[in-house]
């Protein structure tokens, strides 16, 4: 699969998404593994897409650690943020 520039724009290397998650670039590629982030192989090495880390990172946040692994879009094939519902006020 080739990628151009414009598609590369919105993927981060592992290291970048560790200091993004405050994980280390290992924990990542387990995560990746593990299917808990998605991500594509290239000779660049594996990279993920900026809306699926932020997509995990939510799920993290409102779920705990690392529950949640995050689906792909049919589409894009990238991950969908969750939609967050606001309460009303009392």
């Amino acid at each position: 699969m080739l990628l151009m520039h414009d598609e590369l724009a919105d993927l981060l290397p592992v290291s970048e998404v560790g200091r993004r998650l405050g994980l280390s670039a290992q924990r990542v590629r387990v995560l990746v593994d593990q299917g808990h982030l998605p991500a594509t192989r290239t000779s660049l090495g594996r990279l993920i897409a900026a809306t699926d880390v932020e997509a995990f990172r939510l799920c993290r946040d409102a779920f705990g650690r690392y529950r949640v692994a995050i689906p792909a879009s049919k589409e894009s094939g990238h991950a969908e943020l969750p939609q967050v519902q606001e309460e009303e006020a009392p």
